[in-house]
């Protein structure tokens, strides 16, 4: 009888031991084991083992997570990638135009120079200061003619309709020009008002340089006034 008592808290004590180790399987508690009476080898239900659902995270969860991680980390290399060449091709446009500008704006001065080569011209040999400079000449600046600072002053005409033709580039001499070379991207135009304020001894020189760049049109004009200082 007392055998059969013995039996039976053991079997009740290992089946605690057994629920304590289910439930704080995952923690550090320390459960009491019991003793088997000798010569009793104890029969015990263990119970069911925890299933893999409840000793793990959710694969679901853990596959979300990933995925998350994965487009973040496309979108901070996009965005490394994307911006320097956002930049360098901001900074590519930027040095063309200024060397289109530099351009341009030579060109410009070039033709005022050359308006007043031939004022001097003019002068020297006792001509009046404004020789060869008529069909540029008018009161408003409407009248518009090319020049090329490679010919003569005898070689200045009025462009037609006031539309002057596209200027050449020569690359062999590195001249802009209208006889020589391949067309280039620039148009000059110039126009001469005389007389400024009912003095008939200055004029305003206007010379203005565009060209196309895409689909924007830029342009650089540059004015100077010359004086009669012959008095001829």
């Amino acid at each position: 009888m007392m055998n059969d008592m013995k039996k039976e808290v053991y079997n009740l004590q290992s089946t605690v031991y057994s629920k304590c180790k289910d439930f704080f399987r995952l923690s550090s508690v320390n459960c009491p084991l019991s003793t088997a009476p000798r010569g009793f080898t104890p029969s015990v239900d263990f119970g069911e083992r925890p299933s893999v659902r409840a000793r793990s995270a959710s694969p679901k969860l853990t596959a979300g997570f990933t995925l998350i991680e994965t487009f973040v980390a496309i979108t901070i290399l996009i965005t490394a990638i994307v911006g320097p060449l956002t930049i360098a091709s901001q900074g590519l446009s930027s040095a063309m135009l200024a060397s289109d500008q530099t351009v341009a704006l030579f060109l410009s001065q070039d033709s005022i120079e050359y308006v007043r080569w031939v004022r001097d011209t003019n002068e020297l040999s006792g001509a009046s200061w404004l020789t060869n400079l008529a069909v540029c000449t008018s009161v408003d600046g409407s009248q518009k003619c090319l020049l090329d600072s490679s010919q003569p002053a005898s070689n200045i005409t009025a462009c037609t309709n006031n539309v002057c033709p596209i200027m050449n580039y020569d690359s062999s001499s590195g001249f802009y020009n209208y006889t020589t070379g391949s067309p280039s991207k620039f148009t000059r135009t110039v126009s001469i008002i005389s007389p400024i304020s009912g003095n008939a001894n200055e004029a305003g020189v206007i010379a203005t340089v565009s060209w196309q760049s895409g689909s924007l049109t830029h342009s650089i004009t540059v004015r100077e006034n010359m004086f009669n200082v012959y008095g001829q």
